[in-house]
C-alpha cells in the first residue's frame, strides 16, 4: 500500500477536526524522523532492477567537552637552567646551587645542556623483550593496577607499535591549539577524566621502570662502578651526568656503593622507559623524598607537571577531597602511582603548576618532596635514577615521619641512617667538597643526639631492659622491619623477651607484656657514635660531644 493511502487512512479515523489536524502533525514529523534516520545511517546502498543510489553518512555532533581550552593557559612555564661547561662537570655542585637559587620552589627544573653534551645513543639490547604496563586511559582516575605485559615486545617492535598507533589515531578535539603539544594535552586530559569520551576506552601501553642492569641502557657503558675509578667529563663513557655514573660523583652520598650486590635498583642504578602517545607517569614523589633526574635520549617529547614542594600536603588533602571514597578503600593508593588528577584542578584551588616539554638531550630535575606527573606525546626513550645529596639528608627524616603519620603503608627503599653512617665512616676515602663534609658532620651531630635521647627514653621507661649488640655490625640495614611502622631499624630497635615483637626506637615499648624483659639492641655502643663525632669534629664549631642524659 502505497504512503499517501496509509496517512488519509489514519487520518480519516479521527473522529474530530482537532483530532485530524493533531493526527496529520504527528504523521507528518514521524515521515521526517524516518528521513532522518536514513541519513544518519552508514553509507546505505538500495539496488533496483536500473539503478544503485549511494547515500553518504552524515558526520556525527562534535562531543561536548567539560573543559575550554583556554584553561590550560593558567598552567604556568617551568624555568630552564643552561648551565656552562664548567657547571656541566659537576652534578651535585650544579644541584646545589641550582636549590640554592631558589629553582627548588618551582619542584622542577629543565636543564638545556651545553652544545658539547653528544653522548651516542648506545641501546644495544635489540633482542631484549621488555615488560610493559597496559594503561586504559579513563581508569587513571579510579586507580585501578596496570595490567602487566611480560616479555612482550623488542625495542623495535615496541617502536612500531607506538606509530602504528599514533598514525592512525584521530583527535576527538577539534579546536585550534598554538602547538602539537597543547593539542595532545587537550586531548590527553578529556580522554582520561571526560564522560563524553569514557566509551572510547583508549589504552596505550608504557614499558617503565626496566632495570638498566637488565634491560640495558642507552648511555655508552663504560661506567664507573668502584670509587677509585676515574670520572672523566671529556669522555663520553665517564662524563658524571651520564647516568650510570652520576652516582659516584663528588658530594654523592651514593658512592658508598661498591658492589653489584650493594646496588639499589632504580635508585643507584638507572631504570630505562620506552613511551607511546599518551603514556602516563601518575602523580608522585620520590622515594624518600630523593631527587631524581631525567634524561631524553631520543623520540618525541614528554609533558611534564609538578608543584613546588611545600604545597605537597594541600596537593594531598585536594585529592583526597576529589576522590574520597577511592581513598576510603584505599587509603595508601598513591604510593602505587596509578591515580593521576587533571592539573586545571591544583590550580582552581591555587596550587601553582608548572609544565613544561622536556625533548630529546634535556635532563629534568625534580627536588625533593615534589609531586610531578606527565605523559608522553609519541614514541620516546628516556632514563631516570635518583640521587642523594647532602642537602637532601633532611628531607628523608621528614619523609619517614610522614609515611608513619599517613598510616605506615610505605616504607622507604633503605634507611637513611644507613646512608648518613656509611659515609660518616668513609668519609676521608670519599670525594666530597669541604661543604659537603661540614653539611655531614651537621647531619651526623643531629642524628647522634636525637638517638642517644631515645636509647635513654627506652631505659627509663622499663624496669628490665638489657641491652646487647647486633650479632654482626655489616647485619643487611634492611634485615629488619619495625612491626608498628614498618620501618627499617638501623642504628638500634627494641624487642620484647617474652613474645619477640620487635619495634624501632621511636615506639617506648615493643607490646603489651607486663613485666617482660625488654632487649635493646645496639648497631653502634654509645661510646662508637661519640667516636665518630670526635672524626668529624674538625668540619663543626668546636664542642664537646653530648653524652646520653647531658642537657
Amino acid at each position: 500500500m502505497r504512503r499517501s493511502s496509509v496517512v488519509k487512512k489514519v487520518i480519516r479515523k479521527a473522529s474530530k477536526p482537532r483530532e485530524r489536524e493533531i493526527t496529520k502533525n504527528v504523521v507528518s514529523r514521524l515521515d521526517k524522523n524516518r528521513k532522518t534516520s536514513l541519513r544518519s545511517h552508514a553509507k546505505i546502498t538500495i539496488k533496483g532492477k536500473n539503478s544503485t543510489i549511494k547515500k553518504e553518512p552524515v558526520k556525527e555532533p562534535e562531543p561536548t567537552f567539560m573543559r575550554d581550552p583556554k584553561m590550560y593557559q593558567k598552567i604556568m612555564e617551568l624555568p630552564v637552567y643552561e648551565p656552562s661547561n664548567e657547571e656541566f662537570r659537576e652534578p651535585f655542585v650544579l644541584i646545589k646551587k641550582l636549590y640554592d637559587l631558589g629553582y627548588h620552589k618551582y619542584g622542577c627544573v629543565k636543564l638545556k645542556t651545553p652544545k658539547t653534551w653528544n653522548p651516542q645513543f648506545s641501546y644495544n639490547r635489540g633482542e631484549k623483550k621488555l615488560n610493559t604496563r597496559k594503561q586504559i586511559l579513563r581508569d587513571l582516575i579510579k586507580g585501578k593496577a596496570f595490567e602487566q605485559n611480560i616479555e612482550s615486545y623488542t625495542a623495535q617492535e615496541f617502536k612500531e607499535m607506538a606509530d602504528d598507533f599514533q598514525k592512525n589515531y584521530k583527535r576527538n578535539a577539534s579546536f585550534k591549539f598554538s602547538n602539537n603539544s597543547r593539542a595532545n594535552e587537550y586531548e590527553y586530559w578529556a580522554l582520561v577524566e571526560d564522560p563524553q569520551l569514557s566509551k572510547k576506552k583508549v589504552s596505550v601501553e608504557y614499558a617503565a621502570d626496566l632495570p638498566t642492569r637488565r634491560y640495558g641502557t642507552a648511555f655508552p657503558t663504560n661506567y664507573k662502578s668502584k670509587m677509585t675509578d676515574e670520572l672523566d667529563y671529556s669522555n663520553e663513557k665517564t662524563h658524571p651526568f651520564n647516568l650510570n655514573n652520576i652516582n659516584h660523583a663528588k658530594d654523592s652520598l651514593f658512592q658508598i656503593i661498591q658492589t653489584k650486590s650493594e646496588n639499589i635498583s632504580g635508585i643507584t642504578s638507572p631504570w630505562i622507559y620506552f613511551g607511546m602517545l599518551f603514556a602516563s607517569f601518575c602523580w608522585h614523589v620520590e622515594d624518600l623524598y630523593m631527587y631524581s633526574i631525567n634524561y631524553m635520549h631520543q623520540g618525541a617529547p614528554k609533558t611534564w607537571y609538578c608543584i613546588p614542594p611545600d604545597q605537597k600536603e594541600a596537593f594531598d588533602y585536594i585529592i583526597r577531597e576529589k576522590y574520597n571514597d577511592l581513598f576510603s578503600r584505599k587509603p595508601g593508593i598513591m604510593h602505587n602511582i596509578v591515580l593521576t588528577m587533571n592539573p586545571l584542578d591544583l590550580v582552581e584551588n591555587n596550587i601553582p603548576v608548572y609544565r613544561t616539554e622536556q625533548c630529546p638531550g634535556e635532563f629534568i630535575i625534580t627536588f625533593p618532596k615534589s609531586y610531578h606527573a606527565g605523559f608522553s606525546h609519541g614514541f620516546n626513550i628516556s632514563e631516570a635514577v635518583n640521587i642523594a645529596s647532602f642537602d637532601w639528608m633532611p628531607f628523608a627524616q621528614m619523609a619517614v615521619e610522614d609515611y608513619i603519620k599517613e598510616g605506615n603503608y610505605k616504607n622507604g627503599s633503605f634507611p637513611y641512617e644507613w646512608l648518613l653512617m656509611e659515609n660518616v665512616k668513609m668519609h676521608s676515602d670519599l670525594d666530597l667538597t669541604h661543604d659537603a663534609k661540614v653539611q655531614l658532620a651537621k647531619i651526623y651531630e643531629d642524628v647522634r643526639i636525637r638517638e642517644l635521647e631515645h636509647r635513654e627514653i627506652i631505659l627509663n621507661s622499663h624496669a628490665k631492659v638489657t641491652i646487647r649488640a647486633f650479632n654482626d655490625h655489616l647485619t643487611r640495614h634492611d634485615a629488619i622491619t619495625c612491626m608498628a611502622c614498618k620501618n627499617y631499624p638501623y642504628l638500634s630497635y627494641i624487642s620484647c623477651i617474652a613474645c619477640n615483637r620487635k619495634v624501632c626506637t621511636h615506639h617506648v615499648a615493643p607490646c603489651k607484656c607486663v613485666n617482660a624483659t625488654v632487649l635493646l639492641y645496639q648497631r653502634f655502643t654509645d661510646e662508637e657514635l661519640n667516636k665518630f663525632s670526635q672524626n668529624l669534629k674538625q668540619y663543626l664549631p668546636k664542642t664537646t660531644p653530648k653524652k646520653r642524659g647531658q642537657k
